[in-house]
């Protein structure tokens, strides 16, 4: 088996049970750092973002000994010709051990 190859592929949904707690999430972790968010990503501020549910979510990582968020998101945003916007539908999320490829 190519480790290259393992991966699990989810549908970029939110779950409305238990008042969303059950959508998916994506986890890498690092013996000193962490990255987390959702599959579902949403729309902010002219921009496209995977959402943040909790308080925890984001970049984190151990800095002298203490636990720092260092950064909430990853926001980006598309432009065509002309300078117009690019509206993004999410459709799925490839997660692979040590990283998350989101397709719109």
């Amino acid at each position: 088996m190519n480790v290259r190859e393992v991966f699990v592929e989810k549908p970029a949904v939110e779950n409305p049970d238990w008042g969303y707690a059950r959508t998916c999430r994506v986890l890498l972790r690092r013996p000193s750092c962490e990255f987390s968010q959702s599959v579902f990503s949403v729309e902010a501020d002219g921009f496209t973002v995977p959402n943040r549910d909790y308080p925890y979510e984001g970049f984190s990582a151990e800095l002298a000994g203490e636990n720092w968020r260092l950064f909430d998101s990853l926001p980006f945003a598309l432009y065509g010709d002309g300078g117009k916007r690019i509206s993004l539908k999410p459709a799925r999320v490839k997660v692979f051990p040590w990283a998350a490829k989101y397709f719109y």
